[in-house]
């Protein structure tokens, strides 16, 4: 009896496969694991827009965006409108979004500079934060800690080693009073380490002032939601990185409207200034800030923008108001501020983000490049006020020779015509004489 063997067609075996996939999977999907996995999954998705997280600070950003990128077309036309002579001057119409962004973020930073925000937030009711330090002794920041350490050393021991008992209690307060009479103050003057004992008092009491607290801090600081906002009695001034992040509705509104203003700025100048968008300071720049305000959305952290975000722009506003009227530009505001906020201030950021405060991935590199570039930026216009001082000091002196030669022509003309006037009478004179001297010829004949 032959035995019969039984073949599944390729169709069949195609059923049987997606059968058993079928199975597995309802059996797979019905785990408590995959199930909470797929929730999360889910709320993920849910809970996030452009990778930011749909926070009510997040919604905020984004509503700002969209509101603020009409607005700049509002505001643009309005400009332009009451100011008609931007219709020639498309350099300075180039600069009436710039100028509007560079107020609108200084008067949104201006709540966190230094002393001037601790009695507004207090005057407000909203909650302080700050950092948890050491002891206020350890906490007294020294500037000379990175910058001049022997400087520093030198000043904690000048005078230490002194064996006078009257100069080891000699303090600011007493040393009228040691003054006061002749013998104590033969006594003070004769000794030898009288001065450095002063000297090191004085510099040691210096270095515990609120300005020299803007040093690192050693040990780290740690992040506390109950801390005030300065440390060690005399406190931190200026944009303190140890107040951030802290996210607020100011940070919201800002990073919103700057967003804004860098995708209408690129719209708007291809409509109406193409020729003055510069590749650096309008394409690259824009992009640039734009994708680093969606990183710092990413992470929460909105806030940190806070903290240049309005100083950088006062030189801005020189340089816009310069372009916009002419009249008004002057070659000592804007470099000088330039100086001070893009270079000087952000060096001193820079040293913070080094040395004393933790910040997101890459946030000294930030400040490393924006440090070039403001550098680079000021090189630049350096050079360019030089070619304009060469020029003007060109045509001052092609018009003071134009001058020259217009006095020299007009006095040759005097002389020339003093000297025809001259001839003429010399040649009347001669022909006068001649007819006189033929009528008395005429008459002797006669």
């Amino acid at each position: 009896m032959e035995t019969q063997q039984t073949h599944d067609s390729p169709s069949n075996t195609v059923l049987e496969v997606l059968r058993t996939m079928s199975d597995f999977a309802a059996a797979t999907s019905n785990s408590p694991e995959y199930t909470q996995q797929a929730t999360t999954a889910a709320d993920a998705v849910s809970t996030r827009f452009l990778g930011l997280e749909k926070t009510s600070l997040n919604i905020l950003f984004g509503k700002t965006i969209i509101v603020a990128f009409f607005a700049q077309f509002v505001l643009f036309y309005i400009a332009w409108w009451f100011n008609p002579s931007f219709t020639k001057n498309r350099r300075g119409l180039a600069w009436v979004l710039t100028l509007c962004s560079a107020c609108w973020l200084l008067f949104t930073t201006s709540s966190e500079i230094g002393y001037l925000r601790t009695p507004l937030w207090s005057y407000l009711g909203w909650e302080q934060a700050g950092l948890v330090g050491p002891d206020g002794a350890t906490t007294t920041a020294n500037i000379f800690s990175y910058w001049l350490p022997s400087f520093h050393a030198w000043a904690l021991q000048l005078g230490a080693s002194s064996h006078s008992s009257l100069l080891q209690d000699m303090t600011f307060e007493n040393l009228l009073l040691s003054l006061s009479s002749v013998e104590s103050a033969k006594v003070l003057l004769s000794e030898r380490f009288t001065i450095k004992v002063l000297a090191g008092q004085y510099l040691r009491w210096l270095m515990s002032l609120p300005f020299f607290s803007l040093a690192p801090l050693n040990p780290p600081q740690l992040i506390s939601e109950t801390a005030p906002y300065f440390l060690g009695g005399g406190g931190r001034l200026l944009l303190s990185l140890e107040n951030f992040p802290r996210e607020s509705v100011w940070s919201s509104l800002l990073c919103g409207y700057f967003v804004a203003y860098c995708a209408a700025d690129l719209v708007i100048g291809r409509m109406h200034y193409p020729e003055h968008i510069d590749p650096a300071s309008g394409y690259i720049h824009h992009l640039f800030y734009t994708w680093l305000i969606w990183q710092l959305g990413r992470h929460g952290q909105l806030s940190i923008f806070l903290i240049c975000g309005g100083v950088l722009e006062v030189s801005t506003i020189f340089l816009a108001s310069g372009y916009m009227y002419p009249h008004l530009r002057e070659d000592f505001w804007f470099p000088s501020s330039f100086f001070l906020v893009r270079i000087v201030f952000v060096g001193f950021m820079l040293h913070e983000t080094i040395f004393n405060f933790n910040t997101p991935s890459g946030g000294c590199v930030i400040y490393f490049l924006a440090l070039l570039m403001h550098i680079f930026w000021f090189n630049k216009y350096v050079q360019g006020l030089k070619r304009r001082t060469r020029r003007a000091q060109k045509e001052l002196q092609e018009k003071q020779e134009q001058e020259q030669q217009l006095v020299e022509s007009n006095s040759d003309d005097k002389d020339g015509g003093v000297r025809y006037t001259a001839a003429t009478a010399t040649a009347t004179a001669t022909t006068n004489s001649t007819f006189q001297l033929r009528v008395k010829k005429t008459k002797s004949r006669s």
